[in-house]
């Protein structure tokens, strides 16, 4: 076919590997063999991980298996959020990749098997729910882990989702995690240790079909 080789970042379907064809490269935004998993930012700030990285690693039978080649760290800062570290990570990983693709034949033959590490699965609804009645620092984590409109908000027991949050302390006296006011799409909410106002997605009008884009 002419293909001498694949290079792959953030592609959601596993790519055959045939014995004899092309070298196949791959560049997950972690630092395998830990982390392995679709969704590793929110995982860096859930749990205070303190680098992040990007990997490059051969194209294998099973996801994120393949032997590593090359990898660069990047510290994971205190107010970083999920745009930030998506963003970092595309820029280390731009620069690991040139280098490999530069000198391809010596990274290749120098790579070295993945062995034991760490599976992330993809958060679930209990780890996007912001744990509105605690303090604001548990807020404000699990807000900046997730892209806008992921995190969830549970207000007088209907689920909303979160576009932003702005937290600050306040000794008010008011029961955690009360809903203090509603104006429009926003909602200001008391914590422990003062107040966060959540952004929220607005709501679709009930009967509303979404449209339809044109065939």
């Amino acid at each position: 076919s002419g293909v001498d080789l694949i290079a792959c970042a953030g592609y959601p379907w596993r790519i055959p590997v045939a014995a004899g064809g092309p070298r196949g490269l791959n560049v997950p935004p972690t630092l395998l063999p830990e982390g392995r998993g679709p969704l590793p930012f929110p995982h860096l700030i859930l749990h205070g991980v303190q680098a992040g990285g990007v990997t490059i690693h051969e194209l294998a039978a099973h996801i994120d298996q393949g032997a590593i080649l090359h990898q660069r760290p990047f510290p994971v800062l205190a107010d970083d959020d999920y745009a930030t570290l998506s963003r970092r990570s595309q820029a280390v990983g731009r620069e690991v990749l040139v280098e490999v693709l530069d000198d391809l034949d010596r990274f290749w033959e120098a790579r070295r098997p993945r062995t034991g590490g760490s599976w992330r699965p993809e958060p679930g609804e209990a780890a996007r729910t912001l744990p509105l009645a605690g303090p604001l620092a548990a807020i404000d984590r699990v807000a900046r882990a997730f892209p806008p409109g992921e995190p969830i908000a549970v207000l007088d027991d209907l689920v909303r989702a979160v576009r932003s949050v702005v937290v600050w302390t306040d000794a008010h006296g008011r029961p955690p995690g009360s809903v203090v006011s509603e104006r429009g799409d926003d909602a200001l909410v008391a914590a422990a240790d003062g107040y966060a106002l959540l952004r929220l997605v607005p709501r679709r009008p009930a009967g509303r079909a979404l449209a339809r884009p044109p065939r």
